[in-house]
C-alpha cells in the first residue's frame, strides 16, 4: 500500500500541531499516547528534546522531524576589528553585563542600533515570538514563566528578583536605543552587527554574508546559559480508527532521509542523531552545530509543559511588549503573574484527565 492510500484511508486522525500546543491537546483528551509505537532504536536515535517536548504527563504523544534552536548571530570581522572576544562555546557565552557593554561600543564606533532582535519582523509572531525568543532571559536568570513543580503558579519565578534584573537590562537597551526596530533586514543590510533570532535565518544571513557570520550564544543573564526549543510535531487524535497506519506515515517521516529533506527544506535542526550526522549544517564542527549542542545537553528548555500556555505565553509577551516601552518592569512582571495564576485556578490548575 503506498503512502497516499494510507492517508486517504486515515482521514482526520493526523494532525501537524506547534509543540506547546500539544499540553492542551492531550489533557482534553484529543490525543493517542505514542509510547507504543516509538521503538527502542528510535527513540535512541531522536534528539533528548524531541522526546521532552512531546511528553506530557509522563507520555508521548507528539514527535517532531525536527527542532529549533536559538542564538546570536555576529559579524566576525568587526567584532575582531572592535578587540571584542567572541564565544567559541556556551561554556564561555558572554555574561549580560559584557554583552551590554558590547553594545555600546559597537554604538561609538558608529553602529547606531547595533542589536537585531527580530520583534518586528515578518516572520515574527506577536505573542509567541516574543514567548520563545525571550524565555530563555527569564531562565537563565534563575526564573520561569511558572512554578514547575506544582503548576499552580507564577509567583516567585516570573517576577523573580533576578528576573526583573534581567529583564531591567534588556530594557536598558531600548532606552539607550541600541535596538534596531528591523523593518528591513538591518542585519543583511549591515545596519546591526548582532541578531537574536534562531536558525531559520541561517540561510540568508550565510547568503548574504558567506565568509563573514558566526552563531554564538545568547548571553547568559545569571547561573547559567539558556536557550529555546520546540517545533512543529505530529501527533493521532484519540478517534483514529487506525493509528497504526497513520503511525506508518510518521515513521516514513522519521527515516534519516526524509528527516535530512526536512532540514534542507526548511533549515531547521534535523530530529535524529542519524540526520545531524549527514548534515553539513548540523554535524560536529558545522557552522550550526551550536543549535544541537544546545538540544543535547539541556541547556536549550521546552516552553512550560502544560495546557496553561497559551494563557501564559500571552500574559508573558504582553508583559515583554510593556517593558520595551518603558513600562517599570516589576508591575508588568507582577500583572503577568496576576493574569497566569488567575487562569490556572479557573481551570482548577488543568488536573489530568487520565490516571
Amino acid at each position: 500500500m503506498s503512502l497516499a492510500d494510507v492517508l486517504a484511508q486515515t482521514r482526520h486522525v493526523l494532525l501537524d500541531f506547534d509543540g506547546p500546543d500539544l499540553y492542551n491537546y492531550a489533557w482534553s483528551g484529543k490525543l493517542k499516547p505514542l509510547d507504543s509505537c516509538v521503538s527502542k532504536s528510535l527513540r535512541a536515535d531522536l534528539l533528548p528534546s524531541i522526546v521532552q517536548q512531546g511528553t506530557y504527563n509522563h507520555r508521548l504523544y507528539g514527535i517532531g522531524t525536527f527542532d529549533s534552536g536559538l542564538g546570536l548571530y555576529v559579524r566576525p570581522s568587526i567584532l575582531h576589528r572592535l578587540g571584542i572576544r567572541i564565544p567559541t562555546n556556551v561554556a564561555n557565552a558572554w555574561t549580560a553585563s559584557e554583552f551590554t557593554a558590547i553594545l555600546h561600543k559597537l554604538h561609538s564606533a558608529g553602529y547606531k542600533e547595533p542589536l537585531d532582535l527580530q520583534v518586528n519582523s515578518a516572520s515574527a509572531n506577536t505573542n509567541e515570538y516574543w514567548s520563545y525568543g525571550f524565555s530563555p532571559v527569564v531562565w537563565s536568570a534563575g526564573g520561569d514563566l511558572v512554578n514547575r513543580s506544582t503548576y499552580h503558579t507564577a509567583q516567585g519565578e516570573l517576577n523573580a528578583p533576578g528576573v526583573v534584573q534581567a529583564l531591567t537590562t534588556m530594557q536598558g537597551w531600548y532606552r539607550d536605543g541600541l535596538v534596531n526596530p528591523n523593518v528591513s533586514d538591518s542585519f543583511i543590510r549591515g545596519q546591526t552587527v548582532i541578531s537574536w533570532v534562531g536558525h531559520w535565518l541561517y540561510g540568508s544571513y550565510h547568503q548574504a554574508f558567506p565568509h563573514d557570520l558566526q552563531v554564538v550564544p545568547l548571553p547568559r543573564f545569571g547561573p547559567q546559559p539558556s536557550s529555546g526549543m520546540g517545533s512543529w510535531q505530529w501527533g493521532i487524535t484519540a478517534n483514529a480508527t487506525d493509528g497504526d497506519a497513520v503511525w506508518r506515515f510518521v515513521s516514513y517521516l522519521l527515516e534519516p532521509a526524509q528527516v535530512v529533506q526536512m532540514s534542507r527544506a526548511n533549515g531547521s535542526i534535523p530530529a535524529t542523531l542519524s540526520a545531524i550526522r549527514t548534515s553539513p549544517n548540523f554535524r560536529p564542527g558545522g557552522p550550526e552545530h551550536l543549535y544541537v549542542e544546545q538540544l543535547q545537553n539541556g541547556i536549550a528548555r521546552p516552553r512550560p509543559q502544560t495546557p496553561a500556555y497559551p494563557a501564559i505565553s500571552a500574559a508573558f509577551a504582553t508583559a515583554l511588549i510593556g517593558i520595551s516601552h518603558g513600562q517599570n518592569v516589576r508591575q508588568a512582571l507582577d500583572t503577568a503573574v496576576g493574569q497566569i495564576d488567575a487562569n490556572l485556578a479557573r481551570h482548577r490548575y488543568y488536573a489530568p484527565t487520565e490516571p
